[in-house]
């Protein structure tokens, strides 16, 4: 009953670029549903009025921020470019809290995986099929036909935890059990879906949940919260945003409060 913002951690949300702001938007939206105390983004200045103005609850950064995070999520939004890649690569090297990397984060690391392994925090990555193939070099359909065995494969070498998504998301850590998710449905495979999974992920691990634990938990929240969208408004209507809506009732069937 006493307890703060300040007990419930501080996740940073770093993506977005010009014409893409819809993704770190949403990522950050679904930090704020997770539970966590403060949530952080830091955007490019020419999409900082429309985040700011869109997730009101978030301090929204043009530059990079002061501050003490309990996790990062690189990612969303950001586009593949030079500058990306040595934003995420310094983050691997520096970081000290858990940091989820997502959507182009994961991809601009395809030659350069080695960092990840050698990283200096908890890392979480979030690959649909398509980065996860890019990532290794592999086609998408190699790695549909073997999921769980390339997700314990990804999760050992580089030494993270791994998010393979997609029907019966796989959550594999090194040295864990791995975990098949059954919630979800086919009305979420849409845009922005997978950054409301990346900001849930984040805002769990900045709670100071495990790594691994905090993946399991938000995959199948997630997937929970897509069902009780697709119930209200059928799987064919249903967007990334209702999901988000729907955080809170998902979160309802596991808590006592």
């Amino acid at each position: 009953r006493s307890a703060h913002k300040g007990d419930f951690g501080h996740v940073l949300c770093i993506g977005g670029s010009k014409g893409f702001s819809g993704a770190i938007t949403m990522a950050s939206k679904a930090a704020l549903r997770s539970g966590v105390g403060l949530v952080s983004a830091f955007v490019p200045e020419t999409i900082h009025s429309l985040v700011a103005l869109t997730v009101p609850e978030a301090m929204v950064h043009s530059s990079f921020p002061d501050g003490k995070w309990s996790s990062v999520l690189v990612g969303p939004g950001m586009g593949r470019s030079a500058t990306t890649r040595e934003q995420v690569l310094h983050l691997l090297e520096s970081s000290k809290v858990p940091l989820v990397l997502d959507a182009d984060a994961i991809t601009v690391l395809a030659d350069h995986i080695d960092a990840i392994a050698a990283a200096s925090c908890p890392v979480i990555l979030t690959p649909h099929p398509g980065e996860f193939a890019a990532l290794f070099d592999l086609k998408v359909d190699e790695v549909q036909e073997d999921r769980l065995t390339l997700a314990k494969m990804a999760a050992a070498r580089l030494r993270a935890t791994v998010v393979l998504k997609g029907a019966g998301t796989i959550v594999a850590a090194p040295d864990r059990p791995a975990g098949i998710n059954m919630t979800g449905n086919p009305g979420m495979a849409s845009g922005g879906s997978g950054d409301v999974l990346a900001g849930l992920l984040a805002g769990l691990a900045a709670q100071g949940m495990d790594p691994c634990e905090a993946a399991c938990a938000a995959v199948w929240l997630h997937g929970h919260a897509g069902d009780l969208a697709a119930a209200e408004k059928s799987q064919a209507s249903m967007i990334a945003t209702d999901i988000i809506d729907k955080l809170p009732e998902a979160f309802r069937a596991v808590s006592c409060r």
